[in-house]
């Protein structure tokens, strides 16, 4: 049975416990932590260097999880990806990443490549954002309706045909980061047909 994790980093309006229900084990980076707790559901793991958080907001913390890891401030990664490795060395295969866009481009650009490196699934209010492998990917409609943008984005010069979209295309060129498959639509009821030579990042807003 493959292991299942979610990493919070911050505060949403998303109700985890449909994800509890599933098995999911609730890792809370900074004030994610909060919100995991704010919600009355169980925080398996705290992890950060804690300098978003008040002394008191961190002995909540520290009483509430199972377990707390400390992290130094001067590190070689973000918060959010050394969660995403302590996942994995704890054996959680499937893993979803919640995040909110920050003022820091740099933080919002390098979720782009947690998805890419860890395969996540990223959510939050207003976006999910997963990868299209391979080959040929069918996405459900029914599962998607709620989002009204839809984009592709490569970081490796790449080859896409889509079908059953507002803008179709086949055998398009993408080079990496290219915006040309940026703010495409679903058609009511038809699952979109995507084809690709190189994994994409699908990033859908509502």
């Amino acid at each position: 049975m493959t292991k299942k994790a979610i990493v919070i980093t911050a505060k949403t309006k998303i109700n985890y416990e449909s994800f509890v229900k599933q098995g999911f084990f609730l890792i809370g980076v900074e004030r994610g932590a909060l919100d995991i707790i704010e919600k009355k559901l169980p925080l398996g793991l705290a992890i950060g260097d804690f300098d978003k958080v008040t002394s008191k907001e961190l002995e909540e913390i520290t009483n509430q999880a199972q377990k707390v890891v400390i992290l130094d401030e001067q590190k070689d990664c973000f918060d959010g990806e050394a969660a995403v490795c302590y996942a994995k060395q704890m054996g959680y295969e499937k893993i979803y990443f919640v995040a909110n866009a920050t003022k820091r481009y740099d933080k919002n650009v390098s979720v782009f490549n947690l998805i890419w490196q860890y395969d996540l699934t990223f959510i939050n209010d207003e976006t999910i954002m997963f990868l299209v492998k391979k080959g040929q990917t069918e996405i459900p409609f029914d599962r998607y309706q709620g989002y009204t943008y839809v984009s592709f984005l490569s970081n490796r010069p790449s080859q896409i045909t889509i079908n059953n979209m507002v803008y179709n295309a086949k055998d398009l060129q993408l080079d990496p980061f290219e915006t040309k498959c940026m703010s495409n639509a679903f058609v009511p009821y038809l699952n979109p047909k995507i084809n690709t030579n190189h994994d994409l990042l699908c990033i859908m807003s509502k």
